[in-house]
């Protein structure tokens, strides 16, 4: 089921916090569209929403190492995702 917690997430995470890009890649066919559509429905641009996701999967290589073992992926992603629109509706509002 997309989206449910899964044991191919924990083994994706698990890669993801060595820097493999194929496991990057995996979490992006697996969650890439949920992401996209939370950050559409916070930011109603289509460019912005792809800025935030790129952002979150960059924050994926760049701080994996940060994600704690047993952390839910989906959850994980999914606030990195909301934090990153917050940032940019602020930034607009600037």
């Amino acid at each position: 089921m997309a989206g449910a917690p899964s044991g191919a997430d924990a083994a994706l995470a698990g890669v993801v916090r060595g820097d493999d890009r194929p496991a990057v890649a995996g979490l992006f066919d697996r969650h890439g569209g949920l992401l996209f559509g939370l950050a559409m429905s916070m930011l109603r641009d289509q460019e912005d929403a792809e800025m935030v996701v790129v952002r979150t999967f960059d924050d994926i290589c760049r701080g994996a190492p940060r994600f704690q073992s047993g952390t839910d992926v989906r959850n994980w992603l999914l606030a990195r995702v909301r934090a990153h629109a917050i940032s940019m509706v602020r930034a607009r509002l600037r």
